[in-house]
């Protein structure tokens, strides 16, 4: 090859790297230009609360971002079309903003196109390319979930929150005229109150300024008194450069001399160390090796760490039947992760005999935490009747509490919707008064993330429930009225309301129909008439009727002036928490 092709081939295949970094530099430009448009449009939502909304620029913005190729730009954009905010409502317009976000692997889009293929909306209905989808948002949930867990599973100084959380500010104080005399456990708690000073759980911390240089100097003073706890927390602080030059070496060896000397907190964390592979190189059998020595001192996260270690085979033959007795010995009455891992295992019967009643009881413990994935588990027992009633109003609440979680939003969207449908919609629209009344409730209400908050539509069936003569209808149709929420303000037709269902024995209507008399609200004024609805309502055991028939008796409205029985009636209601009936009986005294 001559010495001239040699060189010009130089210079095309330089134009041709020129060429590639300059694209790869406007596409840089290009995304960092559309995240810009991004974050401009959201602000003029309103949603940082500084900003005066301002809609159609917000709009403006976003749709740019969203042309420029941005992700997140594009599923907002689905969600515009798909719920009508800031645009006209056009599901047709939403699906095509949700496959472009979702092929770009964004997980919210991929969830709601899962939802529109399930459903039919807006795409002709396909269950295949629904389960697709719904399985490639799970995925990304899952990528994240494996990020945070990352970041979580990060090491954290030692806080003693059980002890110092519940310390005043005195003795705060003589923890550090302690620490100066050499006390070590003071000279720990010195320096996790100056590593924790910007924490809102420790309110006497407010005068003290966080200062990770002076935490460190504590830490050290008590590590070399040879307390443990403040050894590992010297470890922390120098895998993190907290309060010193950043030190992993030196922060392993720390924790590792805690560990080695018996301390099972630093023995776990070098466990869950090894087991995660963040800091240090993976090594199940190390891992476990640390986790069994925090068990022998029965520390019940060791416990639960084994038994994952077990029930994955990581580092040691696969044994469910181990698992099951780790996660047994893990669960004590506020640990939710290893009942909710035991109630899997009762409901496979991997490990141990199937027995769905006590996987049920466990997970309605774990529950409890909300979003927690105990209450997905449960919500699909309620729903197929797996070891409880079958229950799906009581399955679609425990979704409702994991629907940031991309299989229950499904769920809430595709079996609970069609269900309601079923249960409570079209029997509606048949003229079933209950039916017509819940609906009536649960829009006003935000129920359950299918029923989105809407007045309107919520007076709609509530009038229709209340001309069947419905006396909760017509009682929650005259608080629309009197509040002007879905309909006009009109205190005149509210009062009417109220009549209707108080007639009708309804307790709450014959306490506001009574306050109707009493302000002259949509009605004359008439105390006695006021005095008379109070009573009925009194009588059914309404604090609030309670309190002002003693405000009627005090003052003489509508019934002779009689302090004794002002007093009788105050006393009935603060016995229910009254808080103006406790006040009026210290007056009175």
């Amino acid at each position: 090859m001559t010495t001239k092709i040699k060189f010009l081939l130089c210079l095309m295949l330089l134009a041709s790297l020129t060429a590639v970094a300059q694209e790869q530099s406007s596409t840089s430009k290009n995304a960092d230009k559309a995240a810009e448009l991004y974050q401009l449009g959201m602000k003029y939502t309103g949603s940082d609360g500084n900003t005066q909304p301002d809609l159609e620029k917000a709009f403006e913005y976003i749709r740019q971002a969203a042309e420029m190729g941005h992700a997140e730009s594009q599923y907002t954009m689905g969600a515009c079309y798909e719920n009508g905010k800031m645009v006209e409502k056009d599901i047709k317009k939403a699906v095509e903003w949700y496959k472009k976000a979702a092929e770009q692997g964004n997980g919210h889009a991929q969830l709601h196109l899962a939802v529109c293929y399930k459903n039919g909306e807006g795409v002709e209905q396909s269950d295949q390319k629904a389960e697709e989808w719904l399985n490639a948002s799970i995925e990304q949930e899952k990528i994240i979930e494996q990020e945070m867990y990352g970041k979580q599973s990060d090491l954290n100084v030692v806080d003693y929150h059980a002890i110092i959380r519940s310390y005043d500010e005195f003795e705060i104080k003589e923890i550090f005229k302690d620490a100066e005399k050499g006390d070590a456990l003071a000279q720990l708690h010195a320096g996790v109150c100056y590593y924790y000073a910007n924490d809102s759980e420790f309110p006497y911390y407010r005068n003290i300024k966080q200062d990770y240089n002076k935490a460190f100097y504590w830490f050290t003073k008590a590590a070399g008194q040879g307390n443990l706890y403040a050894l590992t927390n010297l470890g922390v602080m120098y895998y993190k450069g907290e309060g010193t030059e950043q030190n992993t070496k030196k922060g392993i060896d720390c924790i590792t001399k805690a560990a080695e000397q018996g301390l099972d907190y630093a023995q776990l964390f070098l466990g869950r160390l090894y087991f995660s592979g963040n800091i240090v190189k993976q090594d199940y059998k190390q891992a476990i090796q640390w986790f069994n020595k925090a068990a022998e001192q029965k520390y019940g996260e060791a416990y639960f760490q084994l038994a994952i270690c077990y029930e994955n085979g990581y580092g040691v033959e696969k044994d469910d039947k181990k698992a099951v007795e780790f996660y047994t010995k893990a669960v004590v009455p506020h640990d939710d992760s290893a009942k909710t891992e035991l109630a899997k295992h009762y409901l496979n019967g991997t490990g141990v005999e199937k027995d769905a009643k006590k996987a049920t009881k466990l997970l309605s413990e774990a529950a409890e935490v909300i979003g927690s994935e105990a209450n997905y588990i449960l919500a699909t027992c309620y729903e197929n009747g797996i070891g409880v009633k079958k229950d799906m109003e009581k399955a679609i609440e425990l979704y409702r509490n994991m629907s940031h979680k991309n299989k229950a939003y499904f769920k809430l969207n595709t079996v609970c919707k069609k269900w309601l449908e079923e249960k409570y919609i079209k029997p509606a629209e048949q003229g079933d008064v209950q039916a017509q009344l819940r609906l009536g409730e649960w829009y006003l209400e935000d129920y359950n993330k299918l029923f989105t908050r809407d007045v309107k539509k919520a007076a709609e069936w509530l009038l229709k429930a209340a001309e069947q003569g419905a006396p909760k209808a017509q009682f929650l149709y005259g608080l629309c009225l009197h509040y002007g929420e879905g309909v006009e303000q009109n205190d005149k037709k509210a009062a009417e309301w109220f009549l209707k269902a108080a007639e009708q024995g309804y307790r709450d209507a014959q306490h506001n129909i009574g306050v109707s008399y009493h302000q002259g609200l949509g009605v004359e004024q008439n105390y006695q008439k006021a005095f008379e609805w109070f009573m009925k309502a009194a009588k059914q055991g309404d604090p609030l009727s309670q309190h002002k028939l003693g405000y009627c008796y005090e003052n003489g409205e509508g019934v002779e002036k009689n302090i004794k029985k002002a007093v009788e009636w105050y006393k009935k209601a603060a016995k229910q928490g009254h808080e103006d009936s406790i006040l009026r009986l210290e007056s009175l005294k």
